[in-house]
């Protein structure tokens, strides 16, 4: 055996040796790592991303109004963001900026009322018509 490869560990060292640990990279590097920091997401990732879901949606199920239910899920996770980040401006006392987080949220809302009288045809699940 060469002198590099050690005959054990003791329970000790493996602790170290995992807490030195880098993770290893991601082959999706969105299904299981969140960014740290939003700018370090680039925006041509982001379509990237978006353009896989958006367009695999169709190429598992040829029905068109899956894009619609799956618009009408975005605006509704796009409204409660916008309420949440609202109510925790306002929970700290920063009325203002606050404010305009509910005015991005109403036009979510008036967005979601506007999109919900557009059929997509008989096999739409929505209540829409």
């Amino acid at each position: 055996m060469t002198s590099s490869i050690p005959n054990g560990f003791s329970s000790e060292e493996l602790q170290r040796l995992l807490a030195e640990a880098r993770p290893e990279p991601c082959e999706d590097e969105c299904s299981c790592c969140e960014p740290s920091d939003s700018k370090s997401v680039s925006a041509e990732h982001v379509f990237q991303v978006a353009e896989k879901y958006v367009t695999g949606a169709t190429d598992e199920l040829k029905e068109p109004a899956v894009h619609a239910v799956m618009v009408e899920m975005i605006l509704e996770l796009a409204y409660n963001w916008h309420m949440t980040v609202a109510s925790k401006l306002r929970e700290a006392g920063d009325t203002g900026p606050a404010d305009a987080w509910l005015r991005d949220a109403g036009k979510f809302q008036a967005i979601m009322n506007i999109f919900d009288t557009v059929s997509w045809g008989d096999n739409d699940p929505r209540d829409c018509r």
